[in-house]
């Protein structure tokens, strides 16, 4: 055997990994019958300067030692063109369930792959149809480990209130894509999000996702109702939604 020949095949098992971990499944899929969500968990979005909107989401499976609060950055987050890497900032993958990717490992879910990547929860959502079901199977615990609090948005029309928002909010696309050193350098105004409830400057969406059973510490404050702004930035949404209004 050549010299170093021997680090060779741990650095290609090690490559080889990451290699599946890009072709990750998605456990959920898209659905039009939303008859069992009927919990009201809520997902409240902040932006600068001192905005806000908030909608009813569901709670479809509990993270593994979960408060049932979950905040930081709102990011999209997809197994396609996956990178490698990890960020303390908190952040919340947002994740679409209507289709996998042509070759996706059923070994790796994309749940585990956001938790490996810093993320604290996850919100499903979908284009095509009203929302998101998680495959009972992987909502089982002896199954499956329960890597994170898993949150789905009930109908399309909130679905697409909440891109038009992010569009809005980063329009040049930092966040449209997992990208660790973006979320590095916003560590700072997520920080101070968590503990002050105001962001501190533009280009982020900063999510909280509080469960319908969790409690919040008595020195939460209740998050404002949308400004005037806001209020006809949704009605703009929903008119793109409705041609009809």
């Amino acid at each position: 055997m050549e010299p170093g020949a021997g680090m060779v095949w741990p650095l290609l098992l090690v490559l080889v990994s990451y290699a599946l971990d890009a072709l990750a499944y998605i456990p959920a899929h898209a659905t039009n019958d939303t008859t069992g969500f009927s919990d009201t968990s809520s997902l409240v979005l902040q932006w600068y300067p001192e905005s806000s909107y908030s909608e009813t989401v569901s709670y479809q499976l509990v993270g593994a030692d979960s408060t049932g609060i979950s905040q930081g950055v709102l990011v999209h987050f997809t197994e396609e063109g996956l990178i490698a890497e990890t960020t303390k900032t908190p952040w919340i993958a947002l994740i679409s369930c209507d289709a996998n990717t042509t070759d996706f490992s059923t070994e790796f879910d994309i749940f585990t792959l956001a938790r490996d990547r810093g993320a604290v929860s996850a919100v499903l959502y979908s284009n095509t149809s009203e929302s998101c079901i998680v495959n009972p199977e992987y909502a089982d615990p002896q199954l499956f480990d329960n890597v994170m609090d898993l949150f789905v948005i009930p109908s399309l029309a909130l679905s697409r209130i909440v891109e038009d928002q992010f569009q809005q909010e980063d329009p040049s696309g930092t966040y449209s894509l997992f990208n660790p050193s973006a979320l590095n350098a916003s560590v700072a105004i997520v920080s101070t999000a968590i503990v002050n409830h105001t962001v501190s400057a533009p280009g982020l969406l900063f999510a909280t996702l509080t469960a319908a059973n969790a409690t919040r510490p008595a020195s939460s404050p209740t998050v404002p109702a949308p400004p005037a702004t806001q209020t006809a930035s949704i009605f703009k949404s929903m008119v793109k939604l409705a041609p009809w209004m």
